[in-house]
């Protein structure tokens, strides 16, 4: 394939990963791995909640962060070696990974909670209140 033809490719593909889903849709992103967490978003009448499966790793070596209405979730699956050990098969991701998802405009973004345990991060994205529809008294003049 040519250089011209694998840039319209790649063209092709932005404009996609740019059209997929408004809501948690995530953003076309580069990493070392490609082996990234898995993710599974389910929503309820007054929150979002993700989960993020992290096995191996300990809190210290991810971070979340939450900023103009998109999530970051980032981090390294560490390296496990020893002198004189080789490598025979891996099938567990290495290296750094980031994930980035956009975030739904109805969640108050002050309230995000996040816990971590046995290798799962549960991310609680609360929705906001809805105002209720108030009657407007109408002046006869």
């Amino acid at each position: 394939m040519n250089t011209l033809a694998l840039r319209e490719l790649g063209e092709l593909w932005e404009d996609y990963l740019g059209s997929v889903g408004e809501f948690f849709g995530e953003f076309p992103v580069v990493r070392e791995t490609e082996c990234g967490p898995t993710v599974e978003i389910v929503e309820g009448k007054k929150r979002y909640e993700l989960r993020v499966s992290l096995p191996g790793l300990n809190e210290s070596e991810f971070k979340v962060e939450h900023e103009r209405g998109v999530l970051n979730i980032s981090g390294k699956w560490p390296e496990i070696t020893g002198e004189g050990l080789t490598i025979l098969r891996r099938e567990r991701p290495v290296g750094e990974f980031y994930r980035r998802f956009s975030i739904p405009d109805d969640v108050d973004a002050e309230r995000i909670e996040a816990k971590f345990r046995n290798g799962i991060l549960e991310l609680t994205l609360p929705k906001k209140e809805t105002e209720k529809a108030k009657t407007v008294k109408v002046e006869v003049h």
